[in-house]
């Protein structure tokens, strides 16, 4: 488990081999009379890609262009060796009190447990190369910033929270009132590892996400472009799985991996193209086990899972080691040390160092003390303490590869890498060599039920010499000749670390020079993590710690701030960079800071059209009462073919303020569209600085314009008579407003045709709508009707003859009225017949608009453009 408190009871009692499995991790247990000898132990030769990996942080780690170095992981390297052996700068007689001290500090939003990460020359864009301290917090955050302090404002920074949803996780989420084994938050806890390669840092983030009622806890790997902060594809990615295993929490079999109560501790490991992750607990009260995670670190697709304690029902184990990160060897197998928790030599591995293949996560080989039982009785974990594998030139014919841990009460392990041990029941007789009661401040019975505090620590090793520096001690430096360490220590600090004790790296130009750094937790100790109040930097002689070179607290401005326990100096290039709880302080020579200036460029990026230009600022800095003239070039292979560039003034001398010049990419239309980076050079005598401006070239667009469109009339088919109509569409392209003008015609032409009218007859800022309407013409008919005059008229002359007829013929006149009667009825005939002969007759009329197929032609134009919408009448 993680760290407890002297002031904690450990109410919890656990029997040896309790919840047993049959699993098999690839060899035999050790046999049943416990002389500790192993069967079965896997063998390996190293990977090429684990070789190449190693080769290539060893190439980042010492360039031999400008002696530059690279801090890409926890504690320098893979092996956790806590030494820097490329510092060429910083010397025994140089890091003294008159020529060493702080240079300047830069802050963050956070307590930082996880150490400065460094990497040299990187291209910011926008902002040119530099030199690039990374730093992680607790507020889940993630800076840039430069490592030479020629920018204290930060190059980048990300973070991966969004309030009020998504915050970093609160000490009152945990049900164990005594976790503060973090504070005062929970975010990002671990050291990031960063790929060359790809340059890449990879990160792990823990949040708290509230949905509604719900509340969930989430760990996430995020793969981020160390030169932007950006997130690379695919990332991030929810960190979940499980093992098959009995242990709680369980699905169908499987032990599931529980967010909430487990805290990623150790630093990150990039091994065989795979970045693992482990994971110990968050407080006592609640059940976890120890697990690692390995994703894949281009598709961050998870590769492999582990747990320490699968089985049973006491589970726990977890890996934590004070934030040590897990170890390597160019084999790529991991090593790490585990916490209190079920052991039973099979599936279970409690308080245990193991050795596991990262192809598949199975323990190849492991040691477990004779005391088992008893140091998990009385919360004693071997996991207090990381690892260190020391380099083949320490080892020795019969142990050639060798491995030195600590555990909390203070015992110290030499470990054979090929043969680590297993557990021997009667003694840890089978291993190199074990040494108790040597560091830390409390002695110790090996069978004791008391809780003590002894070793928090990663050791570190140079020049046949191992540094411890545990609790309530003095930095001590054993030597180790042999394949043994010293019974005692050869040297000591005159200073004492309180709790958690410290951390010592060492800096070193390969065989000499070398330099012992520890970070002091010192003050009066506040707070339920045991944190002190001043944070202070000490430097040793590593061949004699009685000598100490330098330490903060001699110089009131070179106070560091608050302190973090646990922290990992970074030196590097002449540079020490100290975490605190709310900033970075850096350290150097106090003659180390050369007049020097910055190159910048503001916009980072332009987009124009081909046969455009875009157009720059660029600022130069002076650094150190820099005077000098500056002369401006652009990189000419940088360009895009067709481009130029030209500055004005082509020249800027820097003062007190930034000098500027204004940059001009021109283009052509023979230049291709996409993205280009074009390199900015500002240079002065043997000083050059580069910075980057982005340029988008995007093709010519076509000229603004418009489109018509019509709907389909309604109804589609009418009788001559008819109307139909349809709603006419004008939508703009390209930018288009014009005003459009509407037409309309009918097609094909017949007599009595049909006609359309549109309304409105024009359409403003290139969009809208009118509607046209299509009329058809109806047949016609002709008639000729009598008065009604007329039709009495006619009806009364042959009915008034016949009166007179009968009139004449009493009348003696009888001849006379015959030719008058026939004269009346031949008139009246003849009215008749010119009358049609009725009252009324119909005649020939018009036809209406022929049957047939019409094509109505809606026309829009505006200027030179003129764009037709064809729509069609059926007249049946």
């Amino acid at each position: 488990m993680e760290e407890r408190f002297h002031h904690r009871v450990c109410y919890r009692r656990k029997a040896l081999g309790k919840g047993r499995s049959a699993g098999r991790w690839g060899f035999s247990p050790v046999n049943a009379t416990g002389d500790g000898k192993k069967k079965g132990s896997m063998q390996r030769r190293p990977t090429m890609s684990a070789i190449f990996e190693l080769a290539l942080i060893c190439l980042m780690m010492s360039s031999s262009g400008n002696s530059q170095v690279s801090v890409l992981t926890q504690r320098y390297d893979a092996a956790r060796s806590g030494v820097n052996a490329n510092e060429t700068i910083l010397t025994p007689s140089s890091a003294t009190t008159n020529n060493f001290g702080k240079l300047f500090s830069v802050p963050v939003d956070g307590y930082v447990y996880a150490q400065p990460l460094y990497v040299p020359n990187v291209l910011i864009p926008g902002q040119g190369a530099h030199n690039v301290v990374y730093i992680a917090t607790e507020h889940d955050s993630v800076y840039a910033y430069d490592a030479d302090g020629l920018v204290l404002q930060p190059l980048w920074k990300v973070n991966f929270t969004n309030p009020p949803n998504v915050t970093t996780v609160p000490l009152s989420a945990n049900t164990d009132p005594g976790a503060t084994d973090v504070v005062p938050e929970v975010g990002i806890t671990s050291t990031p590892v960063i790929d060359p390669s790809s340059g890449t840092l990879y990160v792990v983030a823990k949040t708290q996400e509230v949905s509604g009622s719900t509340t969930n806890y989430v760990y996430r790997l995020h793969a981020l472009d160390f030169t932007t902060g950006n997130e690379r594809s695919g990332s991030p990615v929810v960190i979940q799985g499980q093992v098959l295993g009995t242990g709680n929490p369980n699905s169908n079999g499987f032990l599931v991996f529980s967010p909430l109560y487990s805290l990623q501790r150790p630093g990150l490991a990039l091994v065989n193209n795979a970045v693992f992750i482990a994971f110990g607990s968050w407080g006592d009260d609640s059940i976890w086990h120890g697990w690692i995670f390995g994703y894949d670190k281009s598709s961050l697709s998870q590769v492999a899972a582990f747990s320490v304690t699968p089985n049973g029902t006491e589970g726990e184990g977890g890996i934590w080691m004070a934030g040590a990160g897990l170890a390597a060897d160019a084999n790529g197998d991991l090593y790490f040390s585990t916490g209190n928790g079920a052991f039973d030599g099979i599936s279970n591995f409690g308080n245990s160092y193991l050795k596991l293949a990262t192809s598949s996560l199975t323990v190849v080989d492991y040691f477990t003390p004779y005391n088992q039982h008893a140091l998990d009785a009385a919360n004693l974990d071997v996991a207090s303490g990381g690892v260190l594998l020391l380099p083949d030139s320490a080892g020795t014919a019969n142990h050639p590869h060798i491995m030195i841990g600590c555990g909390k009460n203070g015992a110290i392990y030499v470990l054979d890498r090929d043969n680590m041990g297993h557990f021997n029941s009667s003694g840890d007789t089978q291993i190199i060599q074990e040494l108790l009661n040597v560091i830390g401040g409390t002695p110790v019975n090996p069978l004791g039920t008391t809780e003590v505090d002894n070793c928090f620590t990663t050791p570190a090793y140079w020049q046949g010499h191992v540094y411890f520096g545990a609790t309530d001690d003095a930095i001590k430096m054993f030597n180790f000749t042999n394949g043994l360490l010293s019974t005692s220590a050869a040297s000591q600090s005159a200073t004492v670390y309180q709790p958690r004790g410290t951390v010592p790296v060492v800096s070193a130009n390969g065989s000499t020079n070398g330099i012992v750094w520890a970070v002091e937790n010192a003050g009066s100790v506040v707070g339920a993590d045991l944190t002190g109040t001043t944070a202070v930097l000490h430097a040793y002689d590593a061949t004699n710690l009685a000598n100490e070179l330098y330490n903060s607290s001699q110089v009131a401005s070179d106070v560091a701030g608050k302190p973090v326990k646990f922290t990992v100096p970074t030196v590097v290039n002449g540079k020490v960079y100290v975490a605190t709880q709310t900033s970075i302080a850096v350290y150097g020579l106090l003659s180390s800071t050369p007049q020097d200036f910055t190159v910048s460029v503001a916009p980072a990026s332009q987009t124009v059209i081909a046969g455009n230009a875009a157009a720059y600022t660029i600022s130069v800095t002076a650094v150190n009462g820099f005077n000098s003239a500056v002369a401006l070039t652009c990189a000419g292979v940088s360009l895009p073919t067709g481009a130029s560039c030209a500055f004005a003034p082509s020249s800027v001398t820097p003062g007190a303020a930034a000098a500027t010049s204004a940059l001009t990419i021109s283009t052509s239309a023979a230049t291709p569209v996409g993205t280009s980076a074009v390199t900015v050079t500002g240079t002065a005598g043997s000083i050059s600085h580069n910075t980057s401006a982005s340029l988008t070239v995007n093709p010519v667009p076509p000229p603004p314009d418009f489109t018509i469109a019509a709907s389909a009339l309604s109804p589609a088919a009418v009788t001559a008579g008819g109307t139909a109509t349809s709603t006419i569409t004008i939508a703009p392209t390209n930018g288009f407003n014009g005003t459009v003008n509407l037409s309309c015609g009918v097609i094909p032409v017949v007599t009595r045709p049909a006609t359309c009218l549109l309304n409105p007859s024009s359409v403003a800022n290139g969009s809208g709508t009118s509607t046209v309407t299509v009329k058809t013409t109806a047949p016609t008919t002709s008639s000729l009707a009598l008065p009604s005059r007329g039709i009495f008229f006619a009806m009364c002359l042959p009915i008034g003859g016949l009166a007179l007829l009968g009139a004449g013929f009493t009348s003696r006149k009888k001849k006379l009225w015959g030719f008058l009667l026939a004269c009346l009825l031949f008139s009246g005939l003849i009215f008749l017949a010119a009358c049609g002969g009725s009252s009324s007759s119909s005649g020939s009329g018009q036809p209406g608009t022929p049957a047939g197929t019409y094509t109505i032609a809606v026309t829009g134009t505006s200027g030179s453009l003129t764009h037709s919408a064809p729509v069609s009448l059926t007249v049946q």
